[in-house]
């Protein structure tokens, strides 16, 4: 009991594998690995097969009956922005709209699990995670006490880490392989997002990647970023010592077990 409180643990979630983390609560020490396991396509489509997996997780790690924080891959999640309706009033005016911009971008709510960053006045930035995400986690907290307190996309999670490092004019991007997340920052909010397969040709330069972010601004109706802003996996040759307009930053390039690093893990890759 004493070590649920004087510990964290953290729940990876990746298309390909997941992983039990833990460290010292007050201490900001390196995540220790306590047990992983590989994921396929058919773990995914059933959450209380997914939630038997999490359980056999849990019993290797040796964990119950404790918080747990999870955080989940941005290929698994939905990111979109939504509009509050005029004059909203209640919450469940938010969440309805929040639904209605899912069903016009991606279909039918159906499945997902919508959260987000509620604001009555002004558009605010929203998530969907599947629910056999949720339903697995509750085969979890059912069989051993384990309790989500957080439940966040990987995106999610890195902006509000990192949030003091972002400026109004940046623009905020978490980096997953061939996939990134990017936000363009206004007023201390996210103002435009968009979550997109990046092309090969993108991480040849910082030309080709400055090239790829024009195309995004046209798109997306917004100005160019002062300087982009990246988290994640993000290749050495976007980054510049000396960036200029809209040029690259790699905000946890120093940060050993920077999150990407634990999604790694948690798939097995090295």
């Amino acid at each position: 009991m004493l070590d649920a409180f004087f510990r964290q643990r953290l729940l990876m979630l990746a298309p390909a594998g997941v992983a039990l983390f833990s460290r010292p609560r007050w201490q900001r020490s390196n995540w220790s690995l306590l047990a992983r396991s590989p994921l396929s396509a058919a773990d995914w489509s059933d959450g209380q097969k997914l939630g038997g997996r999490l359980l056999a997780l849990a019993q290797e790690g040796r964990l119950a009956r404790a918080p747990l924080q999870v955080m989940v891959s941005d290929r698994l999640c939905r990111t979109f922005m939504v509009t509050p309706p005029p004059n909203a009033a209640r919450m469940a005016d938010l969440e309805a709209a929040a639904r209605a911009r899912h069903a016009r971008l991606f279909g039918s709510e159906i499945g997902w699990q919508i959260d987000a960053q509620w604001n009555p006045v002004k558009p605010f930035i929203a998530s969907a995670i599947p629910m056999t995400i949720k339903s697995a986690l509750d085969v979890l907290q059912t069989k051993t006490g384990l309790t989500a307190v957080r439940v966040q996309p990987h995106f999610i999670e890195a902006s509000n880490h990192l949030r003091t490092q972002i400026a109004d004019g940046d623009w905020f991007g978490v980096v997953e392989g061939k996939h990134m997340t990017m936000a363009a920052v206004e007023s201390s909010a996210f103002s435009a997002v968009r979550a997109t397969q990046l092309p090969l040709e993108v991480f040849e330069s910082a030309d080709a990647l400055s090239r790829f972010v024009r195309q995004e601004v046209l798109r997306l109706g917004v100005e160019l970023p002062t300087l982009l802003k990246l988290s994640g996996d993000v290749p050495a040759v976007w980054v510049s010592r000396a960036p200029t307009r809209s040029g690259c930053v790699h905000l946890d390039r120093n940060i050993a077990q920077r999150s990407s690093a634990l999604l790694a893990i948690a798939e097995g890759k090295p």
